[in-house]
């Protein structure tokens, strides 16, 4: 690869060395004066300057980040071991817990249960399938949203799909109602259903939007 399209930063500093020490050596075939070789020494010597502090800097970075999550471990451990003997002692009342931002005696941390899911407006692309949108609602991502269907709100509901995502396509038939509901699973506890959305229907309608 030629040096003018070297993009890499850890060959062209070399390389602009090397030009410059053979522009020098040849300064009379390339018809260049002191000032041409004293602008491709200082514009050469600041890229390299620019560069050795960016590696610097990128390596004090990853210190300062290495250090950070060490502490952040760190903290994690001890505010665990607290919270595990607080927990422990029924002296220590809920509302306190609370405002320690910690499981009350009854939860089990990690183990509560899921929060229920709320659709958002929906997307429409140019193709026709449509795309169901809801809210994490504060599960976290290891939770299972199962997306149900039925032909009204009434029911009966049929199972469509699963997924650990908020989103799901949906091609169906145009003009054809259809009804959606959604709710979250995790560690064998389930949620309480969404509010119910429909699709090219009446009743609870859900707001469309044309993708992009």
């Amino acid at each position: 690869m030629f040096v003018t399209e070297e993009t890499k930063d850890s060959l062209l500093v070399p390389e602009l060395g090397t030009v410059l020490s053979v522009a020098t050596a040849n300064k009379t075939s390339l018809n260049l004066d002191s000032a041409a070789l004293a602008e491709l020494g200082k514009v050469f010597g600041d890229y390299q300057s620019s560069y050795n502090a960016a590696v610097t800097e990128k390596g004090t970075l990853k210190s300062v980040v290495a250090t950070k999550n060490a502490n952040k471990k760190a903290a994690k451990a001890l505010v665990a071991k607290y919270a595990k003997t607080w927990r422990a002692n029924p002296a220590i009342p809920n509302s306190l817990l609370d405002a320690l931002l910690m499981p009350n005696h009854n939860t089990q941390g990690s183990s509560t249960p899921p929060t229920t899911p709320q659709f958002l407006p929906m997307e429409v692309s140019i193709a026709g399938v449509v795309t169901l949108k809801w809210q994490r609602n504060g599960n976290n991502n290891t939770t299972i949203f199962n997306v149900e269907t039925a032909e009204s709100l009434a029911g009966p509901w049929t199972f469509l799909d699963s997924t650990t995502k908020t989103k799901l396509d949906y091609s169906g038939t145009p003009g054809t109602q259809v009804c959606f509901r959604v709710v979250a699973k995790r560690n064998g506890q389930t949620s309480s259903y969404s509010v119910p959305i429909t699709l090219w229907g009446g009743g609870n309608g859900a707001a469309l939007k044309v993708a992009a």
